[in-house]
């Protein structure tokens, strides 16, 4: 199946796959990063197993398992690990049975643990990667376009590229001035998981306490800007669309799929604090 891109220009409403030969393979081939639940080794929360060195969710981390559910498992687990390392205390090794004695664990509490347990990636970290470095590929090969025939950018850096502190001089009792670091371009690709459409007047009245008068703002009816939440298989990161630009990208913008569509993104990381990319222009790909 093609993979259709959208981008703010009539021009290049669509931009269709030129080839998909790279469809259905896994990327790199390293198997993924975060796992399934360990009831051995998982946690309350996020850790790492130092065998693997996978990172692995926490008891928590599981739907309708709270902290409270958590911390119970874990200190009921931890009960019987002194168990076994104690000679002089005999008991067994924490399983399923153990899991299953817990108060408050019954049937579907259980099944949805073994579930998160049997699932290798259960926040579909690994398929966001597969996916991710599908579509790196085609654009390293140019095998993606727009309607006119003009290839999209490659990408040029991952979340993880884009430092915090970009022109920021730091010094001695904790000053910092700006340096003479400017900006910079990059091209991004990820997925977004959130919006928030900003009002540059409620913002200004949220902020002050006072109105802002439009007479002094120049083309006040270009009020709005977005930021939209994002990440890659790297980090999450902020895209900054201005109040200049959002209203040729509106349309575009609302029609992303949360936290399944692909976006290109070509903008500037700025001097400034905070992983963040100024938008210039922005493509939507449908990676199914």
């Amino acid at each position: 199946m093609p993979i259709e891109v959208h981008c703010p220009n009539p021009e290049c409403a669509r931009v269709h796959l030129v080839k998909n030969k790279y469809a259905g393979m896994r990327g790199d081939g390293h198997p993924p990063h975060v796992g399934g639940i360990d009831i051995e080794k998982s946690g309350i929360t996020w850790g790492v197993d130092q065998d693997s060195g996978l990172i692995l969710p926490g008891f928590s981390q599981i739907p309708g398992i709270g902290l409270k559910m958590a911390l119970k498992i874990v200190a009921e687990r931890m009960l019987l690990e002194e168990a076994v390392v104690n000679p002089s205390i005999p008991g067994p090794i924490f399983d399923w049975g153990d899991l299953a004695a817990i108060d408050g664990i019954g049937p579907v509490k259980l099944g949805t643990i073994k579930s998160w347990s049997e699932n290798e990636d259960p926040f579909g970290v690994a398929t966001l990667r597969t996916k991710l470095d599908v579509v790196r590929k085609m654009l390293r090969n140019g095998e993606l376009v727009d309607m006119s025939g003009r290839m999209l950018p490659s990408q040029t850096h991952k979340s993880e590229d884009i430092p915090f502190d970009l022109g920021v001089n730091f010094h001695d009792g904790g000053q910092t001035t700006w340096g003479s670091d400017d900006r910079y371009q990059v091209i991004w690709l990820g997925r977004v998981k959130g919006r928030n459409l900003r009002d540059m007047f409620e913002e200004h009245r949220s902020r002050e306490g006072v109105d802002l008068d439009p007479s002094t703002v120049k083309y006040p009816d270009k009020k709005h800007s977005m930021v939209l939440f994002a990440y890659d298989d790297t980090d999450e990161i902020n895209l900054r669309v201005n109040r200049w630009k959002f209203a040729s990208m509106k349309d575009n913008l609302m029609k992303i799929a949360l936290d399944h569509d692909l976006v290109l993104v070509d903008g500037w990381k700025n001097r400034s604090f905070g992983r963040k990319i100024e938008v210039e222009r922005l493509w939507r790909i449908d990676p199914d």
